[in-house]
């Protein structure tokens, strides 16, 4: 391998150069055989076995995580810690090895889960039986390199192989029963085909002579490959693999697919050892069970012993210094943290005492008590421009009294002035005029809307914010601002009307909007027609230069009509693709209004953002079809200026509409929640925390522990809406499933939840 760069937090370390390695495929009618050479500085290393049946999930990368369960036992080669091997066999025969390339500039792509070089080894072995199966399952993945450019010889029990690159976007896949050529060096596999002709027996003159280059090296060993051999096919790889290894060849090994056989030679040991898979995959230890490489007596089923955790770091850090002796390894421990402790299932019970030792318990009685010493120690508010403050449910009493809470804080003591609210924007207005003193009947602010915000949590906020606002200059002032426009454009009259009351020389010609808006009050989506579609939108659109015109208004006035029809549109926008396709745009436009906010009222103010945790988590997974989440899209903004606050629970009350026996919902009920969360949601671990309150305040948990390596994963948090299913169960599921570490910064969990009390007079439509 000629080069091996480190990358890691902006700094650069360069590893002294190796030369490289070669590996190919070689059959006869009764056995297929894949022989690697590994050229490299280092001989450390632990052959692992790998069980099937492992809940698994891929080192944290930019656009998500992806999880598995091991469908397959596997034999693997290991330098940098169990998960992230250099190749291997599984029990079906499949064998993937690893070999450097010239590096390609990779890039990031939302679409896409993100896997290092090493840890896609092991998904492959853990995943596959045959090549076939390959191809498509790569569509879905990207190479995010933690250390090198790398591409993979592939072969299964029955002789088929393949060699596959990424290109920095995508996968090619090369296979070699096309090609005629089951070999790879360091080149790219193009270039060398390519370079091969140029010798004789393939398409030209020069003659073949043995030399160290990786594309003399490829030529050799195709060569020898094009050749009659009477020795075994065992002793004939070994022959190959001698004749093209060089002064720093540390491994040669051959994988017999057909026997299920690991024939191997060391720097450090004399003569070939052999392991058969057979003997190794039929214990029923469920640790994690390996051998020293170098350890030259071990090879059968009793040398294979526990490997510790401890062990596995100390190998990653060997093999870090020896590769580089000039890098300081401070520089590396982040890495080193987060490969060693992978793979090394920790019990529950290590969980939770580790949870214990991280928590801060809540104080005691309601959240609305909180002192402000407590509430300052939670994290360096002052770094955050925007605060999401999330709900696990839209019912629970114990939620809402802790974002009231955090939301006068951050307005007394950290200059947010701006509440941005999951709900619309044009109705949002008449609680903000409330609140400035323009309005004076606050039992009707949410009149006709659902009990989420028609209860009395939200009518205590309000009020608050209206005495926050008596006396103060009208900049220090708070404002109450709707960032949802789902269903705005179903009401295209009522807007239009809205619009007009702030612009009293707004006259639009309704004329043009395809329904008779006088007589048509709700506009149907559900069955309407792209040209409909086009029609309407150019129709709104039109609306946006009509208000600009009307130039007698006041700015603050016309401001307000600008974002109401800028709301419409995005409404329209989101309604007709929601039908149409079920594509969901509603997180990336509330996104888009915080930061069209953010923008107009200017970078210096503070917003708190109150909505469900699933619209406040970082998760570029939220919806189906691949839409991320608001959160997501604000921390790609804002990257480090955004806060994610969750909250959580596992048992208590809430409240919540059910369905009926006909499908409908129910006015809002009391639901509750007595069971255990299902085994491996995060709530699992957090339901036997010492304290039945707490916060967790995610980044500040040491990277290398086995708590973080489970808050890391893809695991479900219970999640509830304004909709209860009967079962807890049904609410881990789908949407309800992230990385933690990704999604939030900061957890508040509680025990035993209140339902929120709401007004008898809610309007459940």
């Amino acid at each position: 391998m000629k080069y091996l760069l480190f990358i890691w937090s902006l700094m650069l370390f360069q590893v002294q150069p190796a030369r490289g390695c070669t590996a190919f495929c070689m059959q006869s009618e009764q056995r297929v055989l894949l022989g690697k050479n590994l050229d490299w500085p280092v001989d450390k290393g632990l052959i692992l076995i790998n069980r099937a049946g492992i809940r698994k999930s891929s080192l944290p990368a930019t656009f998500g995580t992806i999880s598995w369960i091991s469908r397959y036992s596997s034999i693997t080669f290991n330098q940098f810690g169990k998960e992230f091997p250099l190749g291997g066999m599984n029990e079906k025969g499949l064998v993937v090895e690893e070999l450097n390339m010239p590096t390609v500039q990779t890039f990031s792509l939302p679409s896409k889960y993100g896997i290092n070089e090493f840890q896609l080894v092991q998904y492959m072995l853990d995943n596959f039986s045959s090549v076939e199966e390959i191809e498509e399952a790569m569509k879905q993945f990207q190479i995010e390199p933690l250390l090198l450019s790398l591409h993979y010889l592939i072969m299964d029990s029955k002789g088929n192989s393949i060699v596959m690159e990424f290109d920095g976007e995508k996968f090619r896949l090369y296979p070699t029963l096309q090609t005629g050529f089951p070999i790879l060096s360091n080149n790219l596999y193009n270039e060398s085909i390519r370079y091969l002709k140029n010798f004789s027996g393939f398409g030209g003159d020069q003659e073949i002579r043995h030399r160290s280059g990786s594309n003399e090296r490829f030529v050799s060993v195709a060569s020898m490959l094009s050749k009659n051999h009477t020795e075994s096919l065992v002793k004939t790889s070994f022959a190959i693999l001698d004749t093209v290894s060089q002064s720093d060849t540390r491994w040669s090994i051959v994988y017999d697919a057909t026997d299920l056989k690991i024939h191997l030679k060391s720097h450090s040991c004399r003569g070939t050892r052999q392991i058969i898979l057979q003997n190794l995959l039929a214990t029923e230890e469920t640790s994690v069970l390996g051998i020293d490489i170098t350890e030259c007596s071990s090879d059968g089923k009793n040398s294979f012993r526990v490997i510790t955790p401890r062990e596995n770091r100390l190998l990653i850090q060997s093999v870090l210094e020896q590769l580089n002796e000039e890098t300081e390894l401070a520089g590396m421990q982040r890495l080193i943290d987060k490969l060693s402790s992978y793979g090394f299932n920790p019990s529950e019970e290590e969980l939770v005492r580790e949870l214990n030792h991280e928590v801060r318990s809540l104080p005691k009685g309601s959240p609305l008590g909180y002192g402000d010493s407590y509430l300052q120690e939670a994290a360096d508010w002052d770094k955050y421009w925007v605060y999401g403050l999330g709900e696990a449910t839209h019912g629970t009493l114990d939620f809402f009294e802790l974002k009231q809470r955090l939301f006068r804080y951050l307005v007394e003591h950290h200059q947010c002035r701006v509440l941005a609210y999951e709900y619309s924007y044009r109705k949002s207005l008449l609680v903000n005029d409330y609140i400035h003193h323009k309005y004076h009947c606050l039992d009707s602010l949410f009149k006709g809307d659902l009990w989420i915000q028609d209860n009395e949590i939200v009518r205590e906020l309000i009020q608050w914010m209206r005495q926050f606002n008596d006396g103060k200059e009208e900049h220090e002032k708070v404002h109450f601002i709707g960032i949802d426009n789902q269903v705005d454009a179903m009401r295209l009259k009522e807007v239009i009307d809205q619009i007009a009351s702030f612009l009293p020389e707004f006259r639009p010609d309704t004329s043009i909007f395809p329904y008779n808006l006088p007589g048509k009050k709700v506009v149907a989506y559900q069955k309407m027609t792209e040209t409909e579609y086009e029609e309407i939108k150019l129709a709104i659109w039109s609306l946006e230069d009509e208000v600009k015109s009307c130039t007698s208004a006041k700015p603050s006035s016309l401001q307000i009509a600008v974002r109401l029809v800028r709301s419409l549109q995005k409404s329209h926008d989101f309604l007709y693709h929601y039908y149409a396709s079920g594509k969901n745009l509603r997180d990336y436009q509330m996104a888009e209004n915080i930061l069209e906010l953010i923008n107009e009222t200017g970078k210096n103010v503070r917003v708190a953002v109150w909505a469900h945790n699933a619209h406040v988590a970082c998760n570029p997974y939220y919806y189906a079809n691949g839409g991320a989440s608001m959160g997501w899209h604000l921390r790609q903004a804002l990257k480090e200026q955004y806060l994610s606050i969750a909250t959580s629970f596992s048992t208590g009350e809430f409240t919540a509409v059910m369905l009926d026996s006909n499908g409908n919902d129910t006015p809002p009920l009391t639901c509750r929640i007595t069971s255990a969360p299902p085994l491996g949601s995060f709530n699992t671990i957090f339901h036997q925390a010492r304290s039945p309150q707490f916060l967790l305040n995610i980044p500040h948990i040491d990277r290398g522990t086995p708590l973080y390596q489970f808050l890391s994963e893809t695991r479900p948090m219970i999640g509830v809406g304004d909709l209860y299913l009967g079962a807890p169960e049904k609410h881990f599921t789908e949407d309800r499933i992230i990385n933690l570490v990704q999604a939030h910064n900061l957890l508040f969990y509680f025990t035993d939840t209140k339902p929120l009390p709401i007004k008898e007079t809610s309007n459940e439509n």
